[in-house]
């Protein structure tokens, strides 16, 4: 099987970063100020689709249509909202539940089912295990303290246990899945998390989802591009008007960073699980 591109780039950026790391160590604080814009800039595009997702799924004929569907995209983005702000540490058991579950898509065209689940738990648990300490303090800032030390230990719990899971899983899975698994254990155990984070999601899973994701909906990467582009731009806007309003209040910026760009994430990533999967049901009946 001829590797595939994604995975030689991948494997390539987790070593580079290694090697980067012998020369520079950058804090949390640095990481996290890194971490933001590469977020923005690399990983929104592939959920700046979803709009073109939707119209590839539903019939939205007319602006009434469309603008229904935004209104219950935003509610169930806000919803998520409502239910961090009312239950912090569930809701981020239930963001690091669902990530993993949504990253294992990443290989589920190699092996359906439960052999691609190992690859999200690599992903998201098993850098909890190997840095419990650093991790329980950054989830710190996205839920009280009890709740965050709770939900780090249960966590890498499962994040040991996927390393076993992945070895007997890989026998199912490509030559490509095995090589992009091995690197991202790699990169989760070596890796500062912030860093191991912002290498799997804007070096792996954001262009191989949207590859995926023009593909499905019969796009050129062009033509994906151009559909992303003014989403993308405006949610950058949004962005940074709120950086610099931020900016101008005395508050702390690591732990405002840190809730921006992950409780974001988890507020849009329900809604865009559920386009996702729907389509690839779809694609997958049809």
């Amino acid at each position: 099987m001829r590797v595939q591109r994604h995975t030689i780039v991948f494997t390539a950026l987790v070593v580079g970063v290694i090697l980067v790391l012998e020369l520079a160590s950058p804090g949390p604080s640095a990481q996290l100020r890194m971490l933001a814009p590469l977020v923005a800039v690399l990983g929104l595009p592939h959920g700046a689709l979803d709009f073109e997702i939707a119209r590839a799924l539903f019939p939205l004929p007319t602006g009434k249509a469309a603008a229904r569907f935004v209104a219950v995209y935003l509610g169930a983005t806000a919803a998520m909202l409502g239910f961090w702000l009312i239950a912090p540490g569930l809701a981020l058991a239930a963001f690091l539940a669902y990530s993993a579950l949504h990253f294992s898509d990443d290989w589920t065209v190699s092996a359906n089912g439960w052999a691609a689940i190992p690859g999200g738990l690599l992903a998201v648990a098993l850098p909890v295990a190997a840095h419990l300490h650093h991790v329980t303090e950054l989830f710190a800032f996205l839920a009280p303290a009890n709740s965050a030390s709770m939900v780090a230990r249960g966590t890498a719990v499962v994040g040991w246990i996927a390393i076993p899971l992945a070895l007997v899983a890989a026998r199912r899975q490509s030559n490509n899945a095995r090589a992009e698994w091995a690197a991202l254990a790699v990169s989760a155990i070596v890796l500062p998390p912030l860093l191991h984070f912002a290498v799997y999601f804007c070096g792996l899973h954001s262009p191989r989802h949207f590859r995926n994701a023009t593909r499905s909906i019969g796009f050129s990467t062009a033509t994906g591009i151009r559909a992303a582009l003014l989403p993308t731009v405006a949610t950058l806007l949004a962005c940074l008007a709120a950086a610099l309003l931020i900016v101008k209040q005395n508050v702390n910026v690591d732990a405002t960073l840190m809730r921006t760009v992950f409780v974001g994430l988890a507020c849009l990533t329900v809604p865009h699980m559920l386009l996702v999967d729907r389509l690839t049901r779809q694609r997958s009946t049809g």
